[in-house]
């Protein structure tokens, strides 16, 4: 959400009425937080995933229409590779109006894009099958692999520069 990859879309908050843009110009991009203030200084909020767009904003310049920020929630879930044990990060956003998970390939369940993790040799043996990762509570498995709730800890690992590992 800081990196200014994608445009406002702005809600009246009691109204189900259609959202809106409110571009500078064509192929603009912003940050959430840029979002969030543009909307609010028009008196709106940033809309959810469920409020269609209308805006002669909606198409960038290539003709095809840009990413916009939402207010709705997205999990980001990892997906540990049944063969090799490498993961690949998934995104499981709130549903739109029509019921779809609107997710680009390359961060939906399908996803061939794995890279190598250091694992730490206390965790448990990964999981090699689908009843190995069913078994996992926050997990369930897919095709080729095992998808898993994330965490985020934020816990310092070293106290200081002398006691990282060579």
């Amino acid at each position: 959400p800081k990196r200014d990859v994608a445009v406002e879309v702005c809600c009246d908050p009691d109204s189900t009425s259609w959202a809106t843009r409110n571009c500078l110009y064509n192929g603009e991009r912003m940050s959430y937080a840029f979002a969030e203030s543009r909307c609010e200084a028009l008196g709106k909020v940033q809309c959810g995933v469920h409020r269609q767009t209308y805006t002669a904003c909606n198409k960038d310049d290539g003709g095809n229409l840009s990413w916009k920020w939402t207010s709705s929630s997205c999990k980001t879930k990892a997906k540990i590779s049944f063969d090799s044990g490498f993961i690949g990060r998934t995104d499981y956003p709130d549903p739109d109006g029509a019921g779809k998970r609107n997710v680009d390939k390359g961060v939906d369940t399908d996803t061939k894009n794995f890279f190598k993790v250091a694992w730490d040799h206390s965790l448990p043996n990964l999981p090699k099958s689908e009843s190995e990762c069913n078994s996992i509570p926050d997990c369930h498995s897919v095709s080729d692999g095992c998808i898993c709730e994330t965490f985020v800890s934020d816990t310092a690992v070293f106290e200081s520069a002398g006691e990282l590992p060579p």
